[in-house]
């Protein structure tokens, strides 16, 4: 969906995706590029600090590298 353009669905899939399992840090960095597509830059910061949050383990591995890769693109945006 995120690749041809769908964000609303995008959005709408990760949410429910984080609904049923809230503890798998790989819907919310899902999340939080789609919010990157979106220019919600706040909401997307949010949702990828969450990912770490909630799975602090994951962080060493493939989707922690996804978060911290967002967020670093985010920084970018963001002008830091």
């Amino acid at each position: 969906m995120l690749d041809v353009g769908r964000n609303d669905d995008a959005r709408a899939a990760f949410q429910r995706a984080i609904a049923l399992s809230p503890d798998h840090g790989w819907s919310y960095c899902g999340l939080g590029r789609v919010y990157l597509r979106m220019g919600n830059y706040v909401k997307a910061r949010e949702v990828l600090e969450n990912a770490i949050r909630v799975d602090p383990k994951g962080v060493k591995g493939i989707y922690g590298v996804e978060a911290a890769y967002l967020l670093s693109e985010l920084a970018k945006v963001e002008g830091r």
